[in-house]
């Protein structure tokens, strides 16, 4: 099997977790975003355009972009992939988007807490970060459904380092009078979403 090959239910919590995020993005107004761990078929991105977002600058971060992916958009001047990794910084400037979002990614990264802290630096003044990761009560299904039954992709749930609940999350997140952060579940428990807005 291609190691990007989905399994039969991989779709349907990918498309729950965008259904619930993208209610924090305005619709009708241009906005910039960052999409950390992009994947390698940006699908957060055409997801989005599909949605009515107006994008007037994308930033794809994974160092899983596909290569056929990065040479099908090279002419798009309002879209920049950037196949790297990021472990502690994230590769982008000071101030650079109004949005990040970072969809079922934290849980793979080897040091989520600074990536949580480096995230208020690259948005700008009233922006926010939208961030879905699933929960400890999530973990032995997920590998049930991928181990044994085989509709959720393996490698995926393998790379899983950590779960989080609401107070994980918090407690990495560092307090600044710069920043409110709100949170809630979904999936009836199994997922967290977590904003932190710049003021």
């Amino acid at each position: 099997m291609p190691i990007f090959e989905e399994e039969l239910l991989e779709p349907i919590p990918r498309i729950i977790r965008f259904i619930k995020a993208f209610r924090e993005l305005p619709k009708g107004v241009p906005l910039s975003i960052a999409d950390l761990g992009c994947g390698p078929k940006i699908r957060a991105y055409h997801a989005m355009k599909k949605t009515g977002v107006i994008i007037s600058s994308y930033f794809g971060i994974d160092p899983l972009i596909s290569k056929d992916v990065i040479k099908s958009h090279m002419f798009d001047n309002s879209l920049t992939l950037v196949p790297k990794p990021f472990n502690k910084h994230i590769p982008l400037p000071d101030v650079a988007v109004e949005y990040v979002i970072f969809l079922a990614v934290l849980e793979h990264v080897d040091n989520p807490k600074h990536i949580l802290q480096d995230i208020p630096r690259v948005l700008k003044p009233k922006g926010k970060a939208i961030i879905t990761t699933p929960t400890p009560r999530a973990k032995n299904m997920l590998e049930f459904m991928s181990y044994k039954l085989g509709i959720l992709s393996r490698r995926e749930i393998e790379e899983h380092q950590n779960y989080f609940l609401k107070e994980d999350l918090i407690s990495m997140i560092k307090s600044s009078k710069d920043i409110n952060v709100s949170h809630s579940y979904f999936e009836f428990g199994l997922n967290n979403l977590l904003v932190i807005e710049k003021k």
